[in-house]
Formats: C-alpha cells, sequence, structure tokens
C-alpha cells in the first residue's frame, strides 16, 4: 500500500496544498524513530492517513505511547500529534 503525506502546513507559490510520496519503507524501523520521522514529517495526522505506515493490529497501542488525540469538534473527527 502507497502512503501519501499531506503537508498541510506548507503551501506552493500558488498558495495550494500538495501532497508527497512519503513510502512507508524510508521510515525507520524502531517505533520510537518512526513516529520521530511521521510527525517530522508532518505534525498532526488522522488515523486514517497513518494506518498505511504500520501492520494491521499494531497502531493503536503504539498511537497510546507516542501520540496524543486531539479532538476537532467542527469536523467531528480527531488530529494525532506527538507527545514529545
Amino acid at each position: 500500500q502507497q502512503a501519501l503525506s499531506h503537508k498541510d502546513s506548507e503551501q506552493d507559490a500558488n498558495n495550494e496544498l500538495y501532497w508527497k510520496y512519503f513510502p512507508k519503507e524510508a521510515l525507520p524501523t524502531t517505533d520510537c524513530e518512526k513516529f520521530r520521522a511521521i510527525f517530522k514529517e508532518q505534525d498532526r495526522w488522522r488515523l486514517e492517513d497513518l494506518e498505511p505506515y504500520f501492520d494491521e493490529g499494531e497502531l493503536g497501542s503504539k498511537l497510546l505511547r507516542y501520540a496524543m488525540r486531539i479532538e476537532d469538534a467542527s469536523a467531528d473527527s480527531a488530529w494525532y500529534v506527538s507527545k514529545s
């Protein structure tokens, strides 16, 4: 499964948001370093955007350790940000 990163904090010269290829294979293998690289790429993520970077069933417990959930009441959803 291919993964794309939405760089919502950066815009091009035309003030448009853009997408960047961000492959799972390019990430470190240790959990701590993987989350550090993910949050360096983008400071907030939706759950469905994080899922391609982890094997099925392993993300939930790791989010508890390395990320905080921020509720977005206006969109009726949540973002995940780094704990560090």
